[in-house]
Formats: structure tokens, sequence, C-alpha cells
């Protein structure tokens, strides 16, 4: 069997048996089937392929299969694409050559399928077929342009590959996440012949069965609509020119909220006071109420270690200055002296000792009215600490 496109007559018919109805038409080219599953290029009716390939399958397995011609005008090449099971169409041909089909066709063009099997029997089926010019966007495109077209098994991304826009073989447009199979939107479409795709000129996207009768629009006629974009953030958007959105599948698929962050008060447990950002020191009073001075976040810096950054200022709990008092302020980012470990007494009391100076434990023994910080005693109550959470 051959798909063929002839720049003579309606009537024009080769030769049977061994030249598939092909052989001996002039002005022509046809990819070509044969009973050896063997895919041809052929020109003018010479059966000498000008390319050949064997499919990469069994083509007579009885499966529908789908297979596309390209022809790119400006490079002048012929692609010839063959799927064996799935949906989308491949992004590498399976045969290519050269051609000009102006000059070898002429300007006028017609098409159909030969086949022939001589005396023997051979059936092959064309279930569906279509034919469309225009373009169809690049390999890897995130958008569809003015006069663009996508046909079934042809797809647009979005740049980071987590959404993608297929027309699909069963004439459905489906706009879903691939790695999650997920359906963000559809034109419900499937099973009505649809065959292309095509960004109109009048800025009209359009899906049309092969005999142009249109199934779904984005009714956008007159509007100028210049590009249809999937995005990163899962919402496909037709743009015109000024790049204003005139429409939208709306389907934009938002990042998740931060985690909330939990602050807590640090509790003494022999005074019953509490720590808070007294500037450059860290100090400790009795009351914190609602003072988010007194408020702190742990900041995990692994391997059982932690920070403590103040609520209201921002600043770390560290020792990187080895002063007589623990301070509370921008510490070098990554700094050692800011890392603390809890050595829990029980389930809710623990003690703080410190990353960079693993011997210094933080307590309030001398109640000079700021923290300290050093070696200490077990019995110390004074350096003993609770964690209250505060929201």
């Amino acid at each position: 069997m051959a798909y063929v496109l002839q720049g003579n007559n309606s009537n024009a018919l080769g030769t049977n048996v061994n030249g598939l109805g092909y052989q001996g038409i002039t002005k022509s080219v046809a990819v070509a089937i044969d009973p050896n599953n063997q895919i041809s290029i052929l020109a003018n009716g010479n059966m000498s392929p000008i390319a050949t390939i064997k499919a990469p399958f069994n083509m007579r397995d009885g499966v529908q299969h789908t297979m596309w011609v390209d022809y790119d005008s400006m490079q002048k090449k012929l692609n010839v694409y063959l799927l064996g099971a799935g949906t989308q169409k491949p992004q590498t041909p399976v045969l290519s050559a050269n051609i000009n089909l102006a000059s070898l066709l002429g300007s006028l063009i017609y098409q159909g399928f030969t086949s022939s099997a001589g005396q023997s029997t051979n059936v092959s089926y064309v279930d569906i077929w279509g034919f469309a010019v225009g373009s169809s966007p690049a390999v890897g495109a995130d958008r569809l342009l003015q006069n663009q077209q996508l046909f079934p098994g042809q797809f647009i991304n979005s740049p980071d590959g987590k959404s993608r826009l297929a027309m699909q073989m069963d004439g459905n447009l489906v706009l879903y996440q691939p790695a999650l199979a997920k359906t963000l939107w559809a034109s419900n479409t499937n099973g009505s012949g649809v065959a292309r795709l095509q960004l109109q000129t009048d800025g009209n996207g359009v899906l049309y069965d092969i005999t142009a009768k249109a199934f779904w629009a984005t009714n956008t006629v007159g509007k100028n609509g210049a590009s249809l974009v999937v995005q990163n953030d899962s919402n496909l958007i037709l743009y015109d020119a000024t790049n204003k959105a005139i429409w939208a599948t709306n389907t934009a698929v938002l990042p998740p909220a931060p985690p909330a962050v939990t602050y807590y008060q640090i509790k003494n447990m022999w005074q019953s006071t509490y720590l808070f950002d007294g500037g450059d020191q860290l100090k400790y009073g009795a009351t914190p109420g609602n003072d988010f001075s007194y408020q702190w976040s742990l900041v995990d810096r692994g391997n059982g270690y932690f920070e403590f950054k103040n609520r209201q200022t921002g600043e770390y709990i560290n020792i990187e200055h080895t002063l007589d008092y623990i301070e509370s302020n921008n510490r070098p980012i990554g700094a050692d002296s800011s890392k603390w470990a809890f050595e829990y007494i029980d389930n809710q009391v623990f003690r703080l000792r410190n990353g960079w100076h693993t011997g210094d434990y933080m307590h309030i023994e001398n109640l000079k009215g700021y923290v300290q910080h050093g070696p200490m005693y077990p019995a110390w109550q004074s350096a003993r600490w609770q964690l209250v959470v505060v929201n």
C-alpha cells in the first residue's frame, strides 16, 4: 500500500502486483509499506526507493498503527513518523528524504492511496486519515503561534516540562500534568473526529475535523490572539500581540503554602523567667506576654543542632565573640557559634549545649541580667530550660 501525492490528474494510476498500484505515476512522491514490512519513500513512479527502512515493529500484526507524513517546505524535507502503540506522535522520524515537492509535483496536487496484491489477498485498512496545510510548533515548544496547528499525537509543553497540552489521537484536546497523570482541562471532543487545533490569523483557536467542521473554539475572533501558551503554573493562556490574556483555562496550580512557623518562649526552670532579644545581649525577663522579642523559632542545622531565631528582630542566639554574655545578633551565615544541641533531662526539660564550644552550656547561674555560657554542674537548675509554644 502507498500514500501518494501526484501532480497529474485525478485518474492517475500505476501498475499492479509489485508496483503497488503506484509504479509509473510520474510527477509524484509516495510513502509505501510493502508486505515485507519495509517502509520506503518513492518518487516519479520509480520503485527504487529514495530512502527505505525496515519497520521497527510488525506492521501486519492486526493492530491499528498510526503514520504521519510531514513535509517542511522551508527545509524541503519529507519526514515519516510511525507509532506502534500509545497516543503521542514520536519526536524522531523513522525515515526522511530531501525532496522539493514544488518542483516535483507542480502547483496542483492530488493525494490518495494505491494498493495491489496481484492474485494473492492482502487486506489493509485506512481507518482514519487527514490532510492539513500549515506549520506545527517545534519540538519542545511551549506555545502555538498564529497559523500554527497541532495534529493528533502532537503536543506543547510548559518550559519546566510539568504541564502539557496534547492533541490526542481520539480527537480530545487535553491539558494535563504527565508526571502526575492528572488532567487539568479538556475540550471533551473525544470521538468527534477532530483532526487538528489551529490558531487562526483572526485570533481564534479552533478544533476542526478533516472536513473543516469546527467542534470547539476559544471564541476570540477579532481579539488578535497571537500565542497560545502552556505556562509553568499549569495555566493555558491565549495572549494577544500586546501580551494581554484574552482567554484561559484558569487551571493555574499555585505552589504549596510554606509550612507554618512555630514560635516558642524559652523558659528557665530555676527562675521561671524567659529569654528575650535585649539588643546585642540575650537577656531574661519574667513577663513575656505577647512581646515578639520573647518568641523564637527553631532552625534545623542538621546533626541534632538547631538555631534560635528571634521573631521580632530575626537575630540569632550565639557566642560568636566568646564574651561573658550570650549574644543575640546577626551571626555570620553558617557559623557554628549559633548552633545548639538539646540534652534532655526528661521529656520536657533540657540543657542547651553550644555546637562550637561543645563544653559550654546556656545558663543564668550568676543572675547578671543577661544569659551566660560556660561549663556547668549537672545539678544546676539555672542551666535547665523548657520550650513553651506560643502560636
